[in-house]
């Protein structure tokens, strides 16, 4: 159980390869979520991932994003990054 209350935006830690890259508030509007009924639907985020290491391993790098306070992942993570054939 949490004692977080449903409307308080989550922060979101973000982690590459299990390496924190940074950090974001979900505190964005998400009208598809409102209409669906799951909250006030401001819980959408941004965040700008910096470029790949250069060297990539072949199964590709892991995305991770981690509720702070509670470790639980988001819903659809983690998630496999492979890098575009050429580049």
């Amino acid at each position: 159980a949490s004692d977080r209350a449903p409307d308080t935006p989550l922060l979101l830690e973000i982690l590459l390869d299990d390496v924190t890259i940074g950090f974001a508030l979900a505190d964005e509007p998400r009208p598809d979520l409102a209409m669906a009924g799951l909250g006030t639907g401001t819980c959408g985020f941004a965040f700008t991932l910096p470029p790949p290491p250069a060297r990539q391993p072949p199964s590709g790098h892991l995305l991770r994003l981690h509720a702070v306070g509670t470790g639980a992942s988001l819903p659809g993570t983690p998630l496999l990054i492979m890098r575009a054939a050429g580049r």
